[in-house]
């Protein structure tokens, strides 16, 4: 997350926690932005009773409208600190 933009990244994780990248995107952090990433994110619920959830980096208060937005669609959202994402990701020994 930046003041002008953010970066997405859509990861399908099958029933043996393995994770496959579906797509990337970056979007503006604007009002704009939002729904055009809620538009892009959307193509992505192919399965009845998917779940979908929002992980965001707590990087100043960058993040925070997005976070708002989503929890305001009921989209479940984490907030986590940049270097313990990094180090949860490593602990899982996802290869992406």
């Amino acid at each position: 997350m930046s003041k002008d933009k953010f970066d997405a990244c859509a990861i399908e994780i099958n029933d043996s926690f393995q994770g496959k990248i579906k797509a990337t995107n970056s979007f503006e952090n604007s009002a704009k932005g939002f729904k055009t990433f809620q538009s892009w994110y959307q193509r992505f619920l192919k399965k009845e009773g998917m779940l979908l959830t929002f992980t965001l980096e707590a990087t100043g208060v960058y993040y925070e409208n997005l976070a708002w937005f989503l929890h305001l669609k009921r989209q479940t959202v984490h907030i986590v600190l940049p270097y313990k994402a990094k180090h949860y990701h490593k602990s899982l020994h996802f290869y992406f």
